[in-house]
């Protein structure tokens, strides 16, 4: 009950405070209002802008203030107010010269001391560029409101967007400045085109112009050789004979000197070798005097070196003493500064203790005031208090009716909104899918009708190899040298028709691969067509968009790979090979992805890193509470459930400081920094995340512990990344599912490129056969054509042996002409067939003299 009316008795004066001073008829407090508020309270005036900040960071609707928020308001107030007065007694130990400002650095210093791991560099520019004068000092005044101000997260969020904005800025430049680059290397180009084509045809005018010349004076030239070498004819003639007398006088001459020379070399070597014998005398003299001249030089050195070593162990010593003496006057120099710092400290002291002395005897002063008023007006109060608070009550419950209103207004258009945006993305998806799904179906048609090409391409290019065969075997059949020609031409002109229709089908099967994207068949055609370019030169720049493709989904396998292991060093590896290798536009939506990835790994590592960096004595101070807070202890069963600890243990906090104090690699630090976010059970992340982080912020957290503020963040982290992880395996099935089709595809192109080369080594080891034997059976051929001739010759000599017979016969007395011939005639015939029973075989290949004699 006592409880109860202290809560309404609160109320009822906060009620009072509120009706007092909101004399504007607003819906809240103005931050003048607020000045005046906490002037009548504390006796001390707060300015304006660490009001208004106070407004900013506490109330809903700034810059006004509701009666629920004017407590914390004036909390607010009251922590910057006492900290602006620590941070000015800071401020003036950094101002030496007392002139009320201090330099820019200092003031970096003030911020980063005062923000501690927050501290951004880039807010500090900002805020030191928005200044009237930009290089002055900087005076308290500048810098009270932000010094003041509670760190966030959002200012490291804030220096990210910031920094990726001035990397989008510099990537633009830089592509501008290469399409600039380019279009004027495009333009000299063009330019020294131009200027070369000029110059051709000026050097082919000059060069038509020299020619007509040349030909002019080699003309004349001609003429006046044909009379030159007339006139060196008859010259030579004369000359030969004058060369051949000079050449006797000369030799007769050589021979004279020769002798002379051989006298000469004689008398020199003699004094030669005198010489040598004397230089010899004289060197082994000098050589002795030179190593006494040694010996006592290196004695005169020895010397100057003791004497040099000397010296410098007497400069050492006397320089050993002169730092001794300056360390002496650089310490007592610096008890004299510090003594004159602890009587400035002692002074400021003294009077912020006189300040101090007066603000509570003001601060007495006015609460005896306060009281004696309250005492007067006791009684009036008295009779108008339960009408007042039946109003004020009315009052408040219409408010917050309206309140609630509000609220569900502000609600129900931010969920329109967001659910308005959502539709926005997902319509944006659908779009983006089927404008993908569009282009697959184009690139298939494309592919099948360049697939159908090449098909109908390998049926020419058969039959022309069909035909270039044929046209061999008429060749190699052919007996007459126009039936060889012809062959021949036959051949050449199949062989060209087959090149044609070999390059038509290698450009079809490259171009049918490159719009499928295909990796195993791109490389299968490559390599192909690389063995064909010797014969088809005319396929090298297919080739090379070929592997330009082909490397390019490489790059983003690659890529793909370094993603589905969240590998943020492959990732950033990947992506800057992209941008290297300018293939931005082939993988555009996937590099806005790894982008995103690498943002929240970073985020990660970065967390990791923080939690590393923890002092041990945050550690111990989380386990030294007896009885901690609610959110310290939520944090911490959050933190070990992630982690892999039961739930139902973590709820006694003895056992949390036990595994608080544990080390190695069971230490707290070294299991979150080692903890892989896919491993994680999701069942454990989801109960700690809706059971024990959801009720709190970071904002409180970090008021309550800056250590499980760290922790508080780490959990949250851990749990988006375990979450992305899972939603992301679909994407992992698909990469595999499509690493198996691309291994089978190679596989089956491998198995068909190795079929193909053994029914090519056995067609061309047939066709070496079957030439082979073609060549056996016209050497054959020969061999009996010419046997058969021999035999020929034999047979007509038999046959005029008979015939004479024969005649002779006929002529003697009573023999009857016919009958003898008959007789006689069985046996030339039988022996005219002998010879040729060995040509039956050729018959219909050759004619065979052995069946004329019949």
């Amino acid at each position: 009950m006592a409880v109860f009316m202290h809560m309404n008795e609160r109320e009822a004066i906060l009620d009072y405070v509120y009706n007092s001073y909101n004399t504007e008829d607003e819906l809240g407090l103005l931050p003048n209002q607020l000045q005046e508020i906490y002037r009548d309270i504390r006796n001390v005036t707060l300015n304006l802008p660490q009001i208004k900040a106070s407004v900013e960071y506490i109330c809903a609707c700034p810059p006004l203030c509701d009666k629920e928020e004017v407590i914390d308001v004036l909390k607010e107030m009251e922590r910057r107010f006492y900290l602006a007065q620590d941070l000015q007694w800071e401020f003036a130990m950094l101002d030496r010269q007392r002139k009320g400002a201090i330099p820019r650095k200092d003031a970096m210093f003030l911020f980063q001391m005062v923000h501690g791991e927050f501290f951004s560099k880039f807010r500090f520019e900002k805020l030191m560029n928005s200044r009237p004068i930009v290089h002055s000092d900087v005076s308290f005044e500048e810098i009270e409101v932000d010094l003041c101000n509670i760190p966030t997260y959002e200012w490291i969020d804030e220096l990210m967007i910031e920094n990726d904005k001035e990397k989008r800025e510099l990537e633009f430049l830089r592509k501008e400045n290469e399409r600039k680059a380019r279009e004027a290397e495009e333009a000299k180009r063009q330019e020294e085109k131009m200027k070369r084509e000029m110059d051709e045809e000026d050097v082919k005018f000059k060069e038509m112009l020299e020619k007509k010349k040349q030909e002019k004076l080699l003309n004349e030239k001609k003429r006046l050789l044909e009379e030159e070498e007339a006139l060196k004819a008859q010259k030579a003639k004369m000359e030969e004979e004058e060369r051949q007398k000079a050449e006797q006088s000369r030799l007769e001459a050589e021979q004279a000197e020769q002798s002379r020379l051989e006298a000469e070399e004689a008398e020199q070597a003699r004094l030669e070798a005198e010489q040598a014998e004397q230089a010899r005398l004289e060197t082994e003299k000098a050589e002795q005097a030179r190593l006494e001249t040694e010996q006592a030089e290196q004695a005169k050195l020895e010397a100057e070196q003791a004497e040099q070593a000397r010296l410098e162990t007497e400069k050492a010593e006397q320089a050993r003493l002169e730092t001794e003496q300056a360390k002496q006057a650089k310490l007592e120099a610096g008890k004299a500064e510090q003594a004159n710092l602890e009587a400035e400290q002692a002074e400021q002291a003294r009077l912020e203790a006189e300040k101090a002395e007066q603000a509570r005897i003001d601060a007495e002063q006015a609460e005896q005031a306060r009281l004696d008023a309250e005492q007067a007006e006791q009684a009036r109060l008295d009779a108008e208090k339960a009408e007042q608070a039946r109003l004020e009550a009315e009052k408040a419950e219409q408010a917050k009716q309206e309140e609630g209103k509000e609220v569900k207004k502000e609600r129900a258009a931010q969920n329109w909104t967001k659910a308005k945006k959502v539709a926005r993305e997902e319509i944006r998806k659908e779009r983006k899918k089927h404008m993908h799904k569009v282009k697959a179906t184009f690139d298939a048609e494309e592919a099948s009708r360049q697939s159908l090409n090449a098909e109908q391409a390998l049926e020419a290019e058969h039959a022309a190899e069909a035909e270039m065969e044929r046209a061999q075997q008429q060749m190699a059949e052919a007996n007459t040298e126009e039936e060889k020609e012809k062959a021949q031409q036959a051949g050449q002109k199949a062989k060209k028709t087959a090149l044609k229709h070999k390059e038509k089908r290698l450009r079809s099967t490259l171009k049918a691969a490159i719009k499928l994207r295909n990796k195993p068949r791109i490389d299968a055609g490559v390599e192909e067509a690389k063995e064909a370019l010797p014969e088809i030169p005319a396929l090298k720049p297919d080739i090379e968009d070929a592997e330009t493709v082909s490397d390019s989904i490489q790059c983003g396998n690659e890529l793909d790979d370094a993603m589905a292991r969240r590998d943020l060093e492959g990732i950033e590896s990947s992506v800057d090979k992209i941008k290297k290798k300018k293939y931005e536009e082939d993988h555009a939506e996937r590099l806005l992805e790894a982008d995103k990835l690498a943002n929240k790994l970073r985020r990660l590592e970065k967390l990791k890193k923080d939690i590393m960096a923890l002092d041990q004595r945050t550690i111990s101070e989380i386990r030294s509470y007896k009885k901690p807070l609610p959110a310290i202890h939520d944090v911490m069963i959050a933190t070990y459930v992630i982690l892999g600890y039961k739930e139902k243990e973590l709820k006694d906090w003895k056992y949390i400081q036990a595994l608080l104090g544990r080390t190695g690699k069971e230490g707290l630090k070294r299991q979150c920094t080692t903890l892989d976010a896919t491993t994680i059970n999701q069942a454990a992340a989801a109960l700690a995340e809706s059971k024990y982080l959801k009720k709190h912020d970071l904002e409180t957290v970090t008021d309550i512990s800056a250590g499980a503020a760290t922790f508080f963040v780490w959990s949250t982290a851990m749990i988006e990344e375990n979450r992305s992880w899972h939603e992301d395996s679909e994407f992992r099935e698909k990469l595999e599912e499509k690493k198996r089709e691309e291994a089978e595809e190679a596989k089956r192109l491998e198995e068909q490129k190795r079929i193909k080369t053994a029914s090519r080594s056995n067609i061309g080891q047939r066709q070496r056969k079957k030439s082979e034997g073609k060549e056996r059976k016209k050497s054959d051929g020969r061999e009996r054509k010419k046997s058969g001739d021999g035999k020929k010759q034999g047979t007509s000599a038999v046959a005029a042996t008979e015939k004479k017979k024969n005649d002779l016969s006929a002529k003697a007395p009573g023999s009857p002409k016919m009958a003898r011939s008959k007789s006689k005639s069985p046996g030339p015939q039988r022996r005219n067939i002998k010879p040729g029973d060995n040509s039956r075989t050729n018959r219909g290949k050759s004619k065979s003299p052995s069946r004329k004699p019949k």
